[in-house]
């Protein structure tokens, strides 16, 4: 369970992960999530992979879903029913 700083914190990620969806920053976007993933590699929540599946489904890019995909099944991560939809979706193109 995360503590009142880092529930905080991931909210901030979010928000800057659907800012730089909206932007079309990308690279930017990737940036922050590999900071994110290799500082907090345990705690991330299902909601943040989730906002970078639709950020990579938003700007086709289907081995990026498939690489944000292997990082939650590498975490234990569960999976939604939205989040398994576009990781089939971009596994048949």
């Amino acid at each position: 369970m995360l503590n009142k700083g880092q529930g905080a914190m991931m909210g901030i990620y979010d928000t800057l992960l659907l800012a730089f969806d909206m932007d079309n920053r990308v690279d930017e976007a990737r940036s922050l999530w590999n900071i994110v993933l290799h500082t907090h590699n345990r705690s991330i929540s299902k909601r943040l992979f989730s906002r970078m599946i639709s950020l990579f489904d938003h700007h086709s890019m289907p081995n990026k879903i498939i690489k944000v995909f292997a990082d939650m099944e590498k975490l234990c991560v569960r999976l939604d029913e939205t989040t398994v939809r576009k990781v089939y979706t971009s596994d048949e193109d």
